[in-house]
C-alpha cells in the first residue's frame, strides 16, 4: 500500500498516528451469478431479458444499477430467479412495477 492512501489522524499529545484509508467497493463489483429479470436494455447498456452476470456488471450498468433501484430490484440472485420470475407476473408486486418503470424509462431511445 503507497502512503498517499493512507490517513494520519492529529493526537492530543501533537504526534501523529497513520492508518489505511478505508476502501470503497467499486460500482461495478455485484453479488456473483444475478440474472436480469427485466425487459430487454436498449440503454444505457444493451442486456437481453434472462441475462446472467458471473461477477462485476459493465461500469455504465453498473452505474445505472447504483443509481436506479427500480433497476437494480430487476437484478436478482439466480438462486432466486423462479419466485422472481412468479413476482413479475404477478401484477401488483414489488418487482412487476419496478419492471414496468424500468420498461417506461430504459426501453425507449432517447430523441437525439
Amino acid at each position: 500500500m503507497d502512503e498517499s492512501s493512507n490517513i494520519e489522524t492529529p493526537m492530543v499529545d501533537g504526534s501523529a498516528e497513520t492508518t489505511a484509508a478505508p476502501t470503497e467497493p467499486s460500482i461495478s463489483e455485484a453479488p456473483a451469478h444475478v440474472i436480469y429479470v427485466g425487459p430487454r436494455l436498449v440503454r444505457p447498456f444493451p442486456v437481453s431479458a434472462m441475462a446472467v452476470f458471473r461477477g462485476p456488471m459493465p461500469p455504465p450498468l453498473a452505474q445505472a444499477v447504483a443509481d436506479d433501484p427500480e433497476l437494480a430490484a430487476c437484478f436478482v440472485p439466480v438462486a432466486e430467479a423462479g419466485t422472481a420470475l412468479r413476482a413479475v407476473n404477478r401484477p401488483g408486486t414489488a418487482l412487476a412495477r419496478a419492471v414496468a418503470a424500468v420498461r417506461t424509462k430504459y426501453l425507449t431511445r432517447k430523441e437525439g
